[in-house]
């Protein structure tokens, strides 16, 4: 693959002209449709005649891949508050930032949930577990990727998930085990996740 850079000329069809025309490579604003985002500094090549962007080399790709990965989707779930008050104290055992470390150890949670059918059928356990129990008057509202959500609703959903708070619920509850903040008859914490929670505590860290 030849590896263009600005400046560079070539030609192509350029669909404004009708006709085949010189290019330069510049580095633009690309706009996306799906999703509706602007991706800055791609490199591609503009039509000499009339300024329009007529083709994208292959080098680009990447960057508005990047760009598509990152649509995020706002996510809100009704979950019951001891498990809001568990959020806090694991947040507390590491010294990390609540509202920060909340959001990422969902979010990777989330992750592994949808590479690893095991620890879905985990979280889907925890989630009918009695520490899932109580009134669901707390609230838990963050941005999630789509494409993270999207890959841990179809495993969820393919071991018998059937409502997004089960995901959040098992997920709160596995967190609260693997942490030691809570136990439960019969529960062994996971020490790959609570590894991982210490990882997650270093990057929102209240210090």
């Amino acid at each position: 693959m030849k590896l263009w850079k600005e400046g560079d000329r070539s030609r192509a069809v350029c669909e404004r002209c009708k006709r085949l025309v010189g290019t330069r490579f510049e580095r633009r604003t690309v706009k996306l449709e799906r999703p509706a985002v602007a991706v800055p500094d791609v490199l591609v090549a503009v039509c000499t005649s009339c300024g329009e962007t007529v083709a994208i080399p292959a080098q680009s790709s990447p960057r508005l891949q990047a760009a598509r990965r990152r649509e995020a989707i706002r996510f809100e779930v009704r979950i019951p508050l001891e498990l809001d008050d568990a959020l806090r104290l694991i947040a507390r055992q590491f010294a990390a930032r609540h509202e920060a470390f909340e959001g990422s150890l969902i979010r990777y949670y989330l992750s592994k949930v949808g590479e690893d059918e095991e620890t879905a059928r985990r979280i889907k356990e925890l989630a009918g577990s009695p520490l899932a129990g109580g009134r669901n008057t707390g609230r838990i509202s963050l941005r999630i990727e789509k494409s993270t959500w999207d890959a841990a609703w179809t495993i969820a959903r393919k071991v018998g998930i059937k409502r997004k708070s089960e995901v959040i619920r098992g997920i709160v509850i596995a967190a609260a085990l693997d942490s030691g903040v809570a136990t439960e008859a019969g529960r062994k914490p996971s020490l790959e996740f609570k590894k991982a929670l210490r990882t997650i505590a270093l990057a929102t860290s209240a210090v």
